[in-house]
């Protein structure tokens, strides 16, 4: 869960060995993980709610979701072209893909059927480069982006929603402060809700004060309790479990007072093994991340001032994710507010904010409330240009409502700038640079999804050495990615093709076992007989053809098969034929294809004795 967004990212910065390389992996990655990030944190507090007493004991093992991650990341990128360069080095969108990839065919084995665009919810700390990379991965994985979101504005649309499924009617807009503190990153808005939908006011995302920080606070106190301050070695295996404590230790403190971390058999010296004991209370770590609160507390006024909204205005705090539930932060947020957060939303609220958007992006004639949902971001990150004179000059600035387009007059190659000025005054890394056009000016857009074009007259201009895939990179890695796919598709057809032979082979050699044997005399074949002959017959070359294992006998015997299913009669046809419940077929079932359990039908004592309880029986085709 939450290990999977971060490790992912931090894994493709490392590799793409770019300078901005780790930020981008690390913002992409978080967007990504956008509903494993809440989820993780859940199942970890959840796990340690179940002690009956407030000290539990943490073995801190390695996380079995980051095993697994990394060993697929690992494997289909050591055999994908997809996922690297030119260089053959793994690519920021190559991994991203793999992820995005295995995340689109688990939802189409749970939810078949055709998929239009989506809508990807991202932090607010993702720039430009992130986005492009991002965007990048969901072309490796065949996914088509309708719009990108802020996290913390799909936040606010469920907490909307619910608000309108009360009956709550605005009386023109609502001032609303809007918390996500996940596991990647602190992000605060300021949004106005009213009865056509929601504005963004100001916001802003901090990758550096996620869930992740919080826990590396605690890592550096237990190394510091476990090596007494001395710069002894601290290899990654114990900083591994360290940190897997560290996070179950702060899910536990968002409702104990105290935690007992106990890590048997560390590591070993010439005395013997050495275990590590602790108990973490819950004032220690408030003095622990005492300097990062009060940097959280210091990105809401920043937000606060931008909105021009005074904190006695708000009408609600809304706080999610998993770190909004630690005790240090909540009281931070009530002195700073005057009033109680809300922690109402679940883990999923994200989720679902963003299909609320979906729905609003539909049909335009329905009378729902979220097919007429209007929502308007603000920029979250300033562009700047350089200037003939070594200087810079702010094209577009923080805090502009999307989408905004400005024009400016270009007489030679100039470098962008994301991110503006930083705390020392110094510009970041350039996002590339630009040529004037044929045009005398240039028009540089922001769209809704903060993504960046520039234009010269109708002509779009290209960013000269940007970060990320190049043309060609890009060309190279959507083509392996297809042919990739291509061969997934292969391989579940024939899968799926083998599994329903079996299935149909099984039911149907059930039905000729539990038919009625023919009366003793009959000198001829009975009706039923004759109908299922050929049924015997076709099941013959199917059982060869499953044992030979040859895709185009497979084929063969499929399509056969269904021809003469479409000739028997259709009770007897409707029982080979009946799909599985999909409960259970995969992990990723839709509730609203769970079928209701068929209702037992009465014993009969004409009924074949082979029918299972509670099963519908097979037909009888006597």
């Amino acid at each position: 869960g939450e290990a999977r967004g971060e490790a992912t990212g931090v894994a493709a910065g490392e590799a793409s060995g770019e300078a901005t390389g780790e930020a981008t992996g690390e913002a992409s990655g978080e967007a990504t993980g956008e509903a494993s990030d809440g989820e993780a944190t859940g199942e970890a507090a959840g796990e340690a709610s179940s002690a009956d007493d407030d000290d539990i004991d943490i073995d801190a093992d390695v996380d079995d979701d980051a095993e697994v991650l990394a060993d697929a990341a690992g494997d289909a990128g050591s055999s994908d072209p997809a996922s690297r360069g030119q260089d053959g080095v793994h690519t920021v969108p190559g991994l991203l893909g793999l992820v995005l990839t295995e995340l689109r065919r688990r939802a189409e084995r749970g939810a078949p059927g055709s998929w239009g665009p989506v809508i990807l919810t991202t932090p607010a700390a993702l720039g430009v480069v992130g986005r492009v990379a991002l965007r990048d991965a969901c072309d490796l994985a065949g996914l088509s982006v309708a719009r990108f979101i802020l996290r913390t504005t799909a936040i606010g649309l469920e907490h909307r929603a619910r608000r309108v499924a009360r009956g709550e009617v605005f009386e023109g807009p609502t001032p609303v402060l809007v918390i996500d503190h996940g596991h990647g990153s602190f992000e605060v808005a300021v949004v106005d809700l009213d009865d056509a939908g929601l504005e963004v006011k100001a916001v802003e995302g901090l990758g550096e004060l996620g869930g992740w920080a919080f826990c590396e606070r605690v890592v550096e106190w237990l190394r510091e309790r476990f090596t007494d301050g001395e710069a002894t070695a601290f290899d990654a295996t114990i900083r591994e479990r360290m940190l897997d404590a560290a996070s179950k230790a702060v899910a536990r403190l968002s409702e104990a007072e105290e935690v007992e971390l106990h890590l048997p058999f560390l590591s070993a010296d010439e005395s013997g093994p050495r275990h590590l004991r602790e108990t973490l209370t819950q004032a220690r770590f408030t003095s622990l991340v005492e300097d990062l609160t009060r940097r959280c507390v210091d990105a809401m006024r920043r937000v606060l001032d931008r909105a021009g909204v005074r904190p006695e205005q708000l009408d609600a705090i809304v706080m999610a994710g998993g770190c909004s539930h630690l005790p240090c932060l909540q009281e931070q947020v009530e002195t700073l507010c005057k009033r109680e957060p809300l922690l109402e939303l679940d883990d999923a609220a994200c989720a679902r904010g963003a299909a609320r958007l979906a729905a609003g992006l539909g049909d335009a004639d329905d009378d729902d409330d979220e097919r007429s949902l209007r929502v308007r971001e603000r920029v979250t990150h300033p562009l700047w240009i350089g200037d003939a004179k070594g200087g810079v000059v702010e094209l577009i600035p923080r805090g502009r409502p999307l989408p905004v387009r400005v024009e400016h007059r270009l007489t030679e190659r100039r470098a962008l700038y994301h991110e503006g000025v930083d705390a020392s005054g110094a510009l970041g890394q350039p996002l590339g640079f630009v040529a004037p056009g044929r045009s005398p000016t240039t028009a540089f857009l922001f769209d809704e999804s903060h993504a960046l074009s520039i234009s010269s007259g109708r002509v779009t201009l290209p960013l000269e050495d940007a970060p990320g895939l190049s043309p060609v990179e890009r060309a190279a890695a959507i083509e392996a990615a297809r042919a990739d796919e291509a061969a997934y598709v292969r391989a579940r057809v024939s899968a799926e093709r083998r599994e329903r032979l079996e299935r149909w082979l099984g039911r149907a050699e059930q039905l000729l076992a539990d038919r009625r044997p023919p009366a003793e005399g009959d000198g001829e074949a009975s009706p039923t007989d004759r109908v299922l002959a050929p049924l015997e017959e076709a099941l013959a070359g199917v059982r060869e053809a499953l044992a030979e294992g040859d895709d185009a006998r497979l084929e063969q015997s499929d399509a056969a098969l269904a021809e003469l299913l479409d000739a028997l009669p259709g009770d007897i046809a409707g029982h080979i034929r009946r799909e599985p419940s999909p409960v259970g077929r995969d992990r990723f079932p839709r509730v609203s294809t769970l079928e209701e359990e068929e209702p037992q039908e009465a014993e009969d004592d004409s009924a074949p004795e082979s029918g299972k309880v509670g099963k519908r029986p097979p037909p009888r085709v006597a």
